[in-house]
């Protein structure tokens, strides 16, 4: 029988086995992460409003490194350098760009633009700035 390459979602709701270097891996990680994470802001934030919060995408957007002392700010930049961090500042630059050309394309009709994922919604503030 042929292995599969990609595990499937239901395999990947299960554990990994107490012997697995892997799950040491997370493990010390997320060891890692809830201790001298807590030093960063990011990530500090990211542990009690959910990495995929409003509040934490604002402070990826946002892309300036706080923490307690030295060592947080450092941590700070590292998680804040992350490529999905990247990804999501990039994504914010397309959506005020799409903004942007639609509202050009409506030459001063009456639009209304709407933020579905109900946050602060700045880059829509940011798009409204720069065409005034």
């Amino acid at each position: 029988m042929q292995r599969r390459l990609i595990p499937t979602f239901e395999e990947l709701l299960e554990p990994l086995p107490v012997l697995s270097p892997k799950r040491w891996y997370y493990d010390i990680l997320s060891l890692l992460m809830r201790s001298i994470g807590a030093y960063s802001d990011g990530i500090r934030i990211a542990y009690e409003n959910g990495f995929d919060s409003g509040i934490i995408m604002n402070y990826i957007y946002n892309n300036f490194s706080f923490g307690r002392n030295y060592i947080g700010k450092t941590l700070d930049r590292v998680f804040l350098d992350q490529v999905t961090c990247k990804a999501f500042r990039s994504t914010k630059e397309i959506q005020k760009s799409m903004i942007l050309s639609f509202l050009e394309e409506r030459n001063g009709d009456p639009t209304y633009v709407v933020d579905l994922a109900s946050g602060k919604a700045d880059y829509i503030y940011e798009v409204l700035r720069e065409t005034n």
